[in-house]
């Protein structure tokens, strides 16, 4: 290097030194904070009050609700542990020997948590099967009776 570059090269980096803590002070502090949206809703409906019945088993636990002001029915799934397959499909269906496609399908699971579905009463009889379904591999997870 000859002299005149080592003393530009002394230059840059003095005000680079200098200047770069500065722009990451200066982006730090314009981090917008988190604030949640009014418009975004989950997509969970809200638990409804009173619970008609409960069945449990080793993984799952499901809880029948109703509203006692009006004639709403809610079936709510918890998931204890994690779910072995990355696909579920649940489904509500009045026979004992239930196949995925002789009920109705209420929705798909994801990760451990709780999930609700709304069901109408005309869906309810009094043997009921909730069939969780993998459709990757073609077969029945758990058949929950309640």
């Amino acid at each position: 290097m000859t002299p005149a570059l080592r003393k530009y090269h002394r230059h840059v980096w003095f005000f680079m030194a200098g200047l770069l803590p500065v722009i990451f002070i200066a982006a730090i502090t314009v981090i917008p904070q988190k604030r949640p949206d009014p418009n975004f809703r989950s997509h969970q409906p809200e638990a409804l009050p009173q619970v008609l019945k409960t069945v449990e088993s080793l993984n799952f636990m499901l809880r029948l609700r109703a509203s006692p002001d009006t004639a709403e029915r809610q079936l709510e799934l918890v998931i204890k542990q994690p779910l072995h397959t990355p696909a579920t499909l649940v489904y509500l269906s009045n026979n004992e020997k239930a196949q995925p496609n002789d009920g109705v399908f209420l929705g798909s699971l994801g990760a451990k948590g709780t999930y609700r579905y709304k069901i109408g009463t005309a869906m309810l009889s009094q043997n009921n099967d909730v069939l969780l379904f993998d459709p990757i591999k073609n077969i029945t997870i758990e058949t929950l009776q309640f």
